[in-house]
């Protein structure tokens, strides 16, 4: 078993799932489908949604994930979009400001904070 606090389970659930919402935004560019270059690109890697309501509970939550995330110290922020990027894809964020230790620690510090924040705005109880 895992010695990981609810908490930061949650937390944790939360930005995985606020990093699938950001990569799966794709702009309409009124581009067709039959330039060569589109047809190589992958689908979005948004989850299918049953309804409307649930895309859109969806956005209300992330929304204010990403507001809290906006409120936290920007070298938290730095490290959770350099360790939650590279969970999701290819592991090829960096940032030159962190020593190879400091990310986890600064990761868990804004988890912890971000805890706080998001409890603040009822998203997690």
């Amino acid at each position: 078993m895992s010695n990981v606090p609810p908490e930061l389970q949650a937390i944790r659930a939360l930005l995985r799932d606020y990093v699938r919402y950001e990569r799966a935004y794709q702009p309409a560019l009124g581009l067709p489908r039959a330039v060569p270059y589109l047809r190589l690109m992958r689908p979005s890697v948004a989850p299918e949604r049953e309804t409307e309501q649930d895309e859109q509970v969806d956005a209300w939550a992330m929304g204010i994930v990403e507001a809290c995330l906006d409120d936290i110290a920007p070298d938290h922020r730095n490290a959770l979009r350099v360790a939650y990027w590279n969970e999701a894809g290819p592991a090829v964020w960096r940032s030159g400001r962190l020593r190879p230790g400091q990310l986890e620690d600064l990761c868990i510090a804004a988890e912890w904070a971000l805890v706080a924040l998001v409890r603040a705005k009822g998203l997690l109880i």
